[in-house]
């Protein structure tokens, strides 16, 4: 009975170890799920960064809904002219695809737009969630855009 409660203590501390805060690896993602904003765009080819300003989106954020049901999980992308979304599935524990892409562009915001459009055409997709924020990776992770969650 003492070697199985020891088993079961050291195991529980394996688990409870394995996906700490500190911890260098990062822990499985149960949900991208939520209403996320734009903070920025990084082109780590570049080394270029373009923060999501008011002032760069005419006066408004660039919102990024993920939605997760039992029939399909979507993206939706709004900026103040333009729509774009798409269905995903993940691929694993840190990335997905995206299939049925739809774009509609009426104007304005043309870095923004040409961006998510980037974004969406890709082929794979990593990502990476830290506190809350989510970094989604694209273009074999030479780009990223990071999102903050919202209330």
């Amino acid at each position: 009975m003492k070697k199985l409660l020891k088993i079961l203590l050291s195991l529980l501390v394996v688990i409870t170890i394995g996906c700490t805060k500190d911890s260098k690896e990062k822990c499985p993602v149960q949900s991208i799920a939520g209403e996320w904003k734009l903070i920025a765009y990084e082109n780590f080819e570049l080394n270029n960064t373009i923060t999501q300003s008011l002032e760069n989106s005419n006066g408004h954020d660039v919102i990024v809904s993920i939605y997760e049901n039992e029939d399909f999980n979507s993206i939706q992308i709004s900026t103040e002219y333009n729509h774009h979304s798409a269905y995903y599935s993940f691929q694993s524990d840190t990335s997905f695809t995206l299939s049925n892409i739809y774009i509609e562009l009426v104007g304005g915001e043309l870095f923004w737009s040409s961006t998510i459009t980037d974004i969406l055409t890709s082929t794979n997709h990593n990502f990476e969630i830290e506190d809350s924020e989510l970094r989604i990776y694209y273009e074999d992770n030479l780009k990223s855009i990071l999102l903050e969650l919202q209330d």
